[in-house]
């Protein structure tokens, strides 16, 4: 099996996302902008196969439907609702302010993506996780008129895309922050730091606090915003190098602690790399990264996040 392999028809100018229902048959989902204009598309693994051709996001406005526009890479996440309907949730930056916009889809029915909702006016390029089985989400994005790492939240009780928001005051990054939760709970956040390259990341509590910040182990760097991710064997963190194209990754038991970084072998790219698993049912964990030299989207799987493979 090869490290790599190249999703077909998927070609992109930004970062893509990713994201995944996890267990014995999982799911694997991409958004991505499209090289050559704004708009949105994804797609998906089932059995062995990506769907093809990709899909374009199109969502429903009051004039009938619509595609979505962005001007950066979007965000993606899998849950399931209260009726145990699965979902995806996509958010995006407005093509033409700093507006970040979110929408949902129903896997098991279909049809096109629900009516944008907003999340802030004063945002950037968004990153988002959900827990996968009760539907709770954040959001977190660096915020457009400052680097202060800014999050929102939704709580499966509550109408979709109603959003409760604030601010890491210690957290400052310039490039796009990365967030995983997980069913337990806890999660991280992790970015790149303002004044540097050092990778910092901060810790979610089960009670959904955030603990003080501290740079990740053996002076990580990247020149671009980092990945992560989680899955039932730990956290994973996963970034473009500093003074290469290359991938590496850490793993760590508590978001918080983070092991040695790792060189992951012959792939490279120049965009922010996106990763995803499932800590509650379980699974591989998912990395997916624009191609170093063309909008090419790639993709590999890791069941102890050393070997790599499709």
């Amino acid at each position: 099996m090869s490290v790599q392999k190249k999703v077909p028809g998927a070609t992109t100018s930004d970062g893509p996302a990713i994201s995944v229902f996890g267990g014995q048959n999982p799911q694997i989902f991409l958004a991505w902008k499209n090289a050559s204009d704004n708009t949105v598309w994804w797609s998906a693994y089932d059995n062995g196969n990506w769907l093809q051709p990709p899909s374009q996001v199109q969502a429903s406005t009051s004039a009938g439907v619509a595609p979505v526009l962005t001007s950066a890479g979007p965000a993606l996440g899998t849950y399931y609702d209260q009726q145990g309907d699965p979902f995806l949730i996509l958010a995006w930056q407005d093509e033409s302010d700093q507006t970040i916009w979110c929408s949902r889809y129903n896997v098991e029915t279909g049809g096109v993506w629900t009516a944008p909702v907003s999340v802030t006016a004063n945002g950037g390029e968004p990153s988002l996780s959900t827990i996968i089985s009760t539907g709770y989400t954040i959001i977190t994005w660096k915020g457009g008129a400052d680097n202060t790492v800014r999050w929102a939240t939704s709580s499966p009780d509550s109408e979709f895309g109603e959003w409760t928001s604030g601010q890491i005051q210690t957290a400052q990054t310039s490039s796009r922050p990365t967030v995983f939760i997980g069913d337990g709970g806890g999660g991280t956040l992790a970015w790149k730091g303002v004044a540097d390259k050092t990778i910092w990341a901060s810790s979610l509590s089960s009670d959904l606090a955030w603990l003080p910040q501290a740079r990740v182990k053996d002076g990580a760097r990247t020149t671009v915003g980092p990945a992560v991710g989680a899955s039932d064997l730990g956290f994973f963190l996963a970034w473009k190098g500093e003074s290469d194209n290359a991938i590496w990754w850490s793993g760590s038991a508590d978001g918080a602690n983070w092991g040695p970084q790792n060189q992951i072998p012959l792939v490279a790219t120049k965009a922010e790399p996106a990763m995803a698993g499932d800590s509650k049912h379980g699974g591989p964990i998912y990395l997916a990264w624009k191609g170093e030299s063309d909008g090419a989207i790639w993709w590999s799987a890791s069941a102890d996040g050393v070997t790599w493979s499709t």
